[in-house]
């Protein structure tokens, strides 16, 4: 997995990430996981928080450090909430609240 930039506001979900440097669909990726197509938007799109055993045994599988990928994953979900967080404040100071 290539190293994500933690001081770049925007780095890339590392699940999309990791589906875009082995050139998979969504589907593709599901499948190699071996979860299912929802669960794997879910991740994409930070609906969830927590990788669970069957990622962790999907990204095992495929020979990728699940550890990695959760810190990467907490860490982007980090920075979402962040961006959204200071958006709602700059909408607040400029009265669009």
């Amino acid at each position: 997995m290539s190293s994500l930039s933690q001081n770049s506001p925007t780095f890339l979900n590392p699940f999309v990430q990791l589906r875009r440097e082995r050139g998979l669909s969504r589907l593709e990726m599901s499948q190699a996981l071996g979860v299912s197509y929802s669960r794997l938007v879910s991740l994409e799109l930070g609906y969830s928080s927590r990788l669970g055993a069957k990622v962790r045994s999907g990204l095992a599988t495929l020979g990728i450090n699940p550890d990695l990928v959760a810190r990467d994953f907490t860490r982007w979900l980090e920075t979402q909430r962040y961006a959204l967080l200071a958006r709602d404040e700059k909408g607040a100071a400029d009265g669009k609240h």
